[in-house]
């Protein structure tokens, strides 16, 4: 598309070549202009989309190759209804930005829909708190409370304060997770609430942590 808009004449062509510049040229034109490293169908049963050097691109590059992580991922839940999928998306608070706002909108479309295809959501954060800027707080909150489990894990500061106005957490809750000790948290499952501890089997301790 780059190269076809820079072979065309006029000033609107201009126009889009300049804004096409950055995924059109440089070292990250690879990540538009380059065959796809991901098949468009697959049969494995665990796939993992490694984006951590996405953290280091120019924010408009960024913001569209998390959609497009996306939307890759809602066309595979998508594929087969009768196979039952969990999608998770860990560090979601990298994918909240107040000022493009497309990628929550998006995960907000997949927590209501997922269902739907035999699908499950999942959204693993930190930052509670950035969901619920007031530009976004509406899809935030959906994000957050559309859910049939919510697990949290030690918490304070403005995200503490912001999941006790969410989920009218008691005093004694909050006191809870202030303090809480790893793998100690909160599950809320609708109107029920029960304070556990999830303790990591020896094999699973070895992947994590090295250690047993």
């Amino acid at each position: 598309v780059y190269a076809y808009c820079q072979a065309q004449t006029g000033p609107e062509w201009a126009t889009l070549t300049a804004l096409l510049r950055t995924a059109g040229e440089g070292v990250l034109a690879d990540l538009w202009a380059g065959p796809s490293t991901v098949p468009a169908t697959t049969d494995t049963d665990f796939v993992v989309l490694d984006i951590h050097d996405l953290q280091d691109a120019p924010d408009t590059v960024r913001r569209a190759q998390y959609l497009n992580v996306l939307g890759y991922l809602w066309d595979l839940v998508r594929a087969d209804r009768s196979e039952r999928k969990l999608l998770v998306v860990d560090e979601a608070w990298m994918l909240i930005d107040a000022q493009a706002p497309e990628a929550l909108k998006f995960m907000k479309s997949l927590s209501k829909r997922i269902r739907k295809y035999g699908g499950s959501f999942m959204v693993v954060t930190q930052n509670i708190a950035d969901f619920l800027a007031p530009a976004i707080a509406g899809d935030g909150e959906q994000v957050l409370t559309n859910s049939a489990f919510t697990f949290l894990l030690r918490q304070g500061g403005k995200d503490l304060q912001a999941l006790t106005e969410l989920f009218s957490l008691s005093d004694a809750e909050q006191d809870k997770l202030t303090n809480a000790r790893v793998g100690e948290g909160l599950l809320i499952a609708g109107n029920q609430r029960a304070w556990i501890t999830v303790d990591t089997a020896p094999h699973e301790s070895q992947i994590m942590y090295g250690k047993s």
